[in-house]
């Protein structure tokens, strides 16, 4: 395997870097291949892999392009690179391989995101999170009514114990709907019984930078152990509009109090 199969030339000059042929069918490309230049300093041809060796008749050193040990006149022997010239050119295949394809691509993805002022991995760290809202609307089947729907999941769980237990902790859910004019609002457990009667049924509530303030929560008409009902949700939607954080206090059957915390920016009136 010589010059004539796989040509390949590393210029040494840092202003000119240059890398010529083909390998696999391929064009072999520059960008980024300092580190080849240093790493690989030597050229690999047939000159190099298939030099000198030794006529088995006299001992007389004989080019492998020669016919004849020009010593004893015995015919020359022929030796082929042998392992390690198979891993050189292996070797510097595969260089030229990756300088063809994924390493170049590397590079000229690297390069863009420069010219860009940045690479993607950093804008990736300050790039805002989408919204955590879901939005969506259903239909009554039997009416035809739509009712749409918004729904955000607080941004820490709470672990109860069994028969509420859950292996990653429950979430308490505030969703605000609307049918036609009329809207409510409510929060919701994954599971857990809250502590709300016709009686009394209050949850404390923290909007922003405010105080704590105790609010009126109203019974499920089901009456659900996991649903409290918001009496002041219009209140609420107007912090919502303004992306104010919210804390929220429930009271737990055999838990105490147990508080929630809500990320709101990205709340859109439905």
């Amino acid at each position: 395997m010589g010059v004539d199969i796989l040509e390949a030339r590393l210029s040494m000059d840092d202003s000119d870097c240059s890398l010529g042929g083909v390998v696999g069918g391929r064009p072999i490309r520059c960008q980024g291949l300092e580190w080849v230049r240093r790493s690989v300093p030597v050229i690999i041809n047939r000159e190099q892999v298939m030099a000198m060796v030794k006529c088995k008749e006299c001992g007389e050193s004989v080019s492998t392009k020669a016919k004849m040990c020009p010593g004893c006149g015995a015919p020359a022997p022929k030796k082929g690179i042998g392992i390690i010239g198979l891993l050189a050119v292996g070797f510097v295949g595969y260089i030229a391989y990756q300088a063809g394809g994924p390493l170049a691509d590397y590079a000229e993805r690297v390069e863009v995101e420069r010219s860009q002022g940045g690479y993607s991995q950093s804008k990736a760290q300050i790039a805002p999170k989408p919204p955590a809202w879901y939005f969506g609307e259903f239909s009554d089947e039997m009416t035809g009514e739509v009712t749409k729907v918004a729904r955000l999941h607080s941004v820490n769980t709470t672990q109860f114990d069994w028969p509420y237990s859950l292996p990653k902790g429950s979430t308490l859910s505030l969703v605000i709907r609307k049918t036609g004019k009329w809207q409510d609002a409510y929060f919701s457990i994954d599971k857990g019984q809250m502590l709300c009667s016709a009686s009394k049924c209050d949850f404390r509530i923290k909007i922003g930078d405010s105080e704590a303030e105790l609010w009126p929560g109203i019974q499920s008409p089901t009456y659900d152990s996991d649903v409290i009902f918001i009496e002041n949700d219009y209140t609420l939607r107007q912090a919502l509009k303004a992306g104010r954080p919210l804390k929220v206090g429930i009271k737990f059957h055999k838990a105490g109090e147990r508080v929630f915390e809500f990320e709101t920016a990205g709340y859109k009136p439905i």
